[in-house]
């Protein structure tokens, strides 16, 4: 019965993998629009849904990138999108607890949720990007490691920087530093 299981698992888990993509599509994530007055430095009025700022990994400060790796990825520059010693960690832990109470996702697979998100074209392509599922998960894997493939550990790291979510409509270290401390990065 045990290998009529795993045999059954490991079948199943090789078509759902077959059937996920094998590219990152990537978008450009929304802006905040400024209007100047005739003078094109008179800051009138923004307009957004997400108060954001794209910014340069090279201008944000060190600080706040070893913080962020810190908190969120500490193996990120060991690893090449997933983290198998993190995912063991997490497993061990939500067993335990009998509840999700660790992720186990990496720097890389957070911007690739964050990617497939800002990217979506209708609401169910948000709910798949966004929802509590081993699907989405191994979706999220599988494009982790073709992003680690193709792009610089910098690079992941702005974007993810760029995108990610700081609370209360800011997205992005810049926005997140202009809104809390009054200071851009």
């Amino acid at each position: 019965p045990v290998a009529a299981a795993v045999g059954i698992g490991i079948r199943s888990g090789t078509e759902v993998i077959g059937d996920l993509p094998r590219e990152l599509t990537e978008v450009p994530a929304a802006h905040t629009t400024h209007v100047y007055a005739s003078d094109g430095e008179t800051l009138l009025t923004m307009f957004y849904e997400e108060y954001r700022s794209f910014t340069p990994l090279t201008e944000v400060s060190p600080y706040l990138q070893q913080a962020i790796v810190a908190s969120e990825d500490a193996r990120f520059y060991e690893h090449e999108g997933v983290d198998a010693k993190g995912i063991a960690r997490a497993f061990v832990a939500n067993t335990r607890a009998g509840a999700v109470e660790q992720g186990a996702s990496t720097l890389t697979m957070q911007y690739v949720r964050m990617a497939l998100r800002d990217g979506a074209q209708t609401p169910a392509q948000v709910q798949a990007a966004t929802e509590q599922t081993n699907r989405r998960k191994i979706r999220e894997a599988r494009l982790a490691l073709e992003v680690e493939r193709r792009m610089s550990k910098g690079a992941i790291l702005e974007r993810s920087l760029n995108q990610a979510y700081f609370g209360h409509t800011v997205f992005g270290a810049d926005a997140s530093a202009e809104i809390y401390i009054s200071h851009s990065t």
